[in-house]
């Protein structure tokens, strides 16, 4: 049997074993690389499909991970300081907003 040794999401690992060759997954403690996938979010999803034989399940949840979210945004007045905040969320969200709500540990 031949191991591949890639990498795999917790979705990819079914029984502590890889979902395509079935050999058991181990953790290790890697370097890691970061992307800004929002800029690639279109390309991305656009890819989902063509990957034949990716079950539903795990393509589903590689959209979400993508996590394109298409929004607006919103500007709040401070009601007793001299305060404006720009909110981002979704559109259905934007016409139904009363107020926003800042941490009390914000600076603000």
């Amino acid at each position: 049997m031949s191991f591949v040794q890639t990498i795999l999401a917790n979705e990819q690992v079914e029984n502590g074993r890889c979902w395509r060759c079935d050999s058991e997954v181990t953790t290790k403690d890697i370097e890691g690389w970061f992307f800004r996938i929002t800029d690639y979010a279109e390309e991305l999803l656009a890819w989902t499909e063509k990957l034949p034989g990716w079950p539903e399940r795990v393509l589903t949840m590689q959209r979400n991970w993508i996590g394109k979210s298409e929004g607006a945004s919103s500007t709040c007045r401070g009601r007793t300081r001299d305060l404006t905040i720009t909110i981002f969320t979704t559109p259905r969200h934007v016409v139904r907003h009363t107020y926003a709500v800042l941490a009390p540990e914000h600076p603000w």
